[in-house]
């Protein structure tokens, strides 16, 4: 198992992909069922997803990863998919802005 690092995770993004692969990603289901002398009860409920961002994301990259036509920056699939060594950081000109740039 690999232990992953995320700079910076697009939460729009995932909410767009997410609901895409599994619309019922996450819910928590529950099943009661009942015996009573003369009625016979079932229920079912619902809950909503979770709200752990990290589990959103890597739910939407594992499906990628087994479905999604995944290439590389040399040769791109309908995703790319790859390890660069890069740098990053924010601009000298405004270190509060939350705008930073990649190199690599």
């Amino acid at each position: 198992m690999s232990l992953s690092y995320y700079v910076y995770i697009s939460d729009s993004k995932v909410d767009m992909l997410l609901p895409q692969i599994d619309p019922g990603f996450g819910a928590k289901r529950q099943t009661e069922v009942g015996v009573n002398l003369s009625v016979l009860s079932a229920k079912r409920t619902t809950d909503g997803p979770p709200n752990d961002r990290i589990t959103r994301l890597e739910a939407v990259v594992r499906y990628l990863r087994d479905h999604g036509d995944l290439g590389t920056v040399d040769a791109p699939g309908r995703y790319f998919w790859g390890s660069l060594r890069m740098r990053w950081g924010s601009f000298r000109d405004d270190p509060a802005s939350s705008l930073v740039f990649f190199g690599g």
